[in-house]
């Protein structure tokens, strides 16, 4: 299940990149600095997926775990991911210090297979000592532009929704609710018995340039 544990009370916080797969953006009131993550620079994915692994986990056991039982992530699918080229991870890095330590929030974002298609966004976790710095916003904001520069149509994700707060996160961001599904057979073992009937909710953000204005 992609799903978000960021702060949905972050005070707003804008960020930009350049390029398909590329860019940064730095935040020195907040001392935290937005940019995708270099695998290889950075220990390989060897190192990095423990680390991912357990903040992924932690984040969303935290906003989550009434109503999930077990984890979302082992280490094996964070490395998968890590290798994965048609995706990358941001990352946001704390005053300064490098990845994997640096690590204080990250989120995944998966190119479409065509020009024009649509991105995913998913992952969407911050620590919780971190919170309310608008890291959160600043990863999403870092994801849209990345995707609109690489000629995404529009970006996506999904939630369960049993998480009204997201939605209410995500619209004050740019992102329109799209639809409602059932939860996808490969996540219900996950899903503690008396939530079962909760779904999955779409939204969409434009990566329109007129509406990214």
């Amino acid at each position: 299940m992609d799903t978000d544990s960021s702060q949905c009370t972050t005070p707003s916080s804008s960020a930009s990149s350049a390029g398909s797969l590329s860019g940064s953006a730095h935040h020195s009131l907040n001392m935290f600095r937005v940019e995708q993550l270099d695998v290889a620079a950075s220990g390989g994915a060897d190192l990095l997926a423990p680390v991912l692994s357990d903040l992924a986990n932690t984040a969303i056991q935290r906003t989550e775990g009434h109503f999930l039982q077990g984890e979302l992530y082992s280490t094996a699918s964070i490395r998968e991911l890590l290798e994965d080229e048609s995706g990358c991870y941001m990352v946001a890095l704390d005053g300064g210090k490098p990845a994997p330590h640096g690590v204080v929030g990250m989120c995944r974002i998966k190119l479409p297979s065509v020009s024009g298609g649509d991105a995913h966004l998913s992952t969407v976790v911050v620590k919780e000592e971190s919170g309310r710095r608008g890291i959160g916003t600043a990863m999403v904001e870092s994801a849209v532009a990345m995707c609109q520069a690489a000629g995404c149509a529009r970006l996506g994700l999904h939630f369960p929704s049993e998480r009204k707060d997201m939605q209410a996160f995500y619209k004050a961001r740019g992102f329109v609710w799209s639809h409602e599904e059932p939860m996808p057979d490969k996540y219900r073992p996950l899903i503690k018995p008396a939530y079962l009937p909760m779904g999955l909710v779409w939204m969409f953000r434009s990566l329109s340039p007129s509406e990214l204005q």
